[in-house]
């Protein structure tokens, strides 16, 4: 049995750390269908030059043009046209296009088409799927996990394109209880088969552990915090450096890459913070896993989320957790125990207190580690597994 995925947030050769919670859960899937085919493709917007002047952009070009073999997965990076200048308008529609010619390879080495389909983002991939589905009379399930639905669900032109993409899906799964009401409240959008399936964690490569990364990163100060997330205004890393201002006994080490990166260094420069914010740029999990096991405390300051996963490995390796009062946050900091969330819009003074308070409290890492393991892959992946048995099996 046959299973085909579009997943635009797919890691690759030169995106390695994109998307890994999709890659992590579909991984976990297979492990749960090992009987099943799974055939990624991950969407990609057509740009013509790699170089590094076009920045992000020049990283489409950078991604493979055909099918290959990636951490487990028969994988294709589609490109599809993307107008400016039309609000996406016409994106989805072109992702299918771009899709269908992979689709129609993977029916004919497959002999046979596949039994399900899988949308792993809301946008475009719910739109793709969605024509496929309406062509080949395949059943499908969309997961939506926060920006298709804060920002692409309120593009006009693309609005009535997911909502019939999703009221003709076999299941609809949010990652957190907070985006399923929005998706009720501000969106109106009400589906007999809704679910919300929280994302998992990698519990063997986040845990607690001894390193040394206060030496590897020349760490001098008597405290130490952390935060993941790009180098984007969304994760609001402002707020993080405006607040170490006052904190002449503690670093920040800031993990990621993205647009702000020379902004964000300046404003450093700006406040003589060099010695003591640190950006380590993207890593892999196992380096991020060693920073969260060795920070006092992990910070995030975004404007919104989904469901955040840094939380959730943070957690996983033992660290309490500061948050933004974000979406699905307080699924995740439950109890005191594992940390505190701060309201939207604090000024940096304020989030200077709130950051200088938890590190005076001793917290239980091994409690705040057993939490952050409760949301394994696997527990997730059973649950993926059952709503997908449930459709094909109806």
């Amino acid at each position: 049995m046959s299973i085909f995925v579009s997943a635009s947030l797919f890691p690759s050769p030169a995106t390695p750390y994109t998307g890994l919670f999709v890659w992590h859960r579909l991984k976990a899937l297979c492990q749960e269908m090992p009987h099943h085919n799974f055939f990624v493709v991950s969407p990609t917007p057509y740009f013509p030059i790699n170089h590094p002047i076009f920045k992000h952009y020049a990283i489409y070009a950078q991604k493979p043009n055909h099918i290959i073999d990636y951490q487990g997965f028969r994988v294709a990076y589609p490109r599809y046209f993307q107008l400016p200048l039309t609000d996406s308008k016409y994106s989805g529609y072109f992702t299918y296009l771009s899709t269908l010619r992979y689709f129609k390879k993977f029916v004919r080495d497959n002999n046979g088409y596949p039994k399900f389909l899988i949308a792993e983002y809301g946008f475009p991939d719910a739109i793709s799927v969605y024509h496929l589905s309406k062509k080949y009379n395949i059943p499908y399930c969309v997961t939506l996990r926060g920006s298709d639905i804060s920002y692409f669900m309120k593009i006009r032109a693309v609005y009535p394109q997911m909502i019939e993409a999703l009221n003709h899906a076999s299941a609809v799964i949010c990652v957190s209880n907070d985006m399923a009401q929005e998706l009720k409240d501000n969106v109106g959008f009400k589906h007999p088969n809704l679910h919300i399936l929280s994302n998992g964690v990698e519990c063997d490569i986040f845990h607690i552990q001894t390193n040394d990364i206060r030496n590897q990163y020349h760490i001098t100060t008597k405290h130490l915090i952390s935060t993941v997330g790009g180098l984007i205004t969304r994760k609001n890393h402002v707020l993080a450096i405006d607040a170490l201002k006052s904190m002449p006994d503690t670093s920040l080490i800031i993990v990621g890459k993205g647009e702000q990166e020379q902004s964000l260094k300046n404003l450093v420069r700006q406040h003589a913070l060099e010695k003591r914010v640190i950006f380590a740029g993207g890593l892999p999990q196992a380096e991020i896993a060693k920073i969260y096991s060795a920070s006092d405390l992990f910070l995030l300051t975004s404007l919104s989320e989904g469901r955040p996963n840094v939380v959730l490995e943070a957690l996983a390796s033992g660290c309490p957790v500061l948050s933004s009062n974000i979406q699905g946050i307080n699924e995740l900091i439950t109890n005191p125990t594992y940390g505190e969330i701060f309201k939207l819009g604090i000024d940096a003074q304020s989030l200077s207190q709130h950051i200088s308070n938890m590190l005076t409290h001793q917290f239980n890492r091994p409690e705040i580690q057993k939490h952050g393991h409760s949301f394994s892959w696997k527990k997730c992946a059973k649950e993926y597994k059952g709503i997908i048995d449930e459709i094909i099996n109806y």
